[in-house]
């Protein structure tokens, strides 16, 4: 029988597999996935309280991006800006722990999940986008406003993949909850 801390270890590991496989350069030679980071964290703030946790996912991205880049994917991204992803992340993860259950049953249930998870990751897009402009050096020279309009073009995809993965895991839930809900009420009429 699982308990319940052994169904969010079982989570837990989910969560960094899908950090490594979509994170890292691994999968990306056959397949390109989106990275399910943003996702991970703010569905991790779902379940998962306390400072362990977010500090091991902070951890796992910092390993991933750095065998990464040994392994000879570009560091373009590795600049002054780089330490900014760790308020990125949280946010959303605060907004995970903000959120109320991920069982999803009425409308505005699901409504008000997907505005927490839209203001976080938009959160995360100004915090991650506006220190790399800001802090990298990579952009010196370039006009603020040019600056936010080459940003922007990576705004829908930055949204989209955070609730594809979100959506994805919800889905997983549900189909999770019905079937043993399916073979609980069997062994009840047996």
């Amino acid at each position: 029988m699982e308990t319940e801390h052994s169904k969010k270890y079982f989570l837990l590991a989910g969560f960094v597999v899908a950090m490594v496989l979509t994170r890292g350069p691994w999968i990306d030679s056959w397949v390109h996935l989106r990275d399910a980071t943003l996702a991970v964290f703010f569905i991790a703030g779902w379940f998962f309280r306390g400072h362990l946790v977010p500090s091991l996912l902070v951890l796992t991205a910092g390993l991933v991006d750095y065998g990464a880049v040994q392994s000879g994917v570009s560091a373009w991204c590795f600049s002054p800006a780089y330490p900014f992803l760790i308020p990125t992340y949280l946010s959303l993860w605060v907004a995970g722990t903000l959120t109320p259950s991920p069982n999803i049953s009425t409308l505005r249930e699901g409504v008000d999940v997907s505005l927490r998870l839209l203001a976080a990751t938009l959160a995360a897009f100004i915090l991650s986008t506006g220190s790399f402009h800001w802090l990298s050096g990579r952009y010196e020279g370039v006009a603020v406003m040019e600056q936010i309009a080459v940003s922007l073009q990576y705004l829908p995809g930055y949204v989209g993949g955070t609730f594809f993965y979100v959506g994805i895991f919800m889905m997983g839930m549900k189909a999770v909850f019905m079937s043993r809900s399916l073979i609980l009420s069997k062994a009840s009429q047996s």
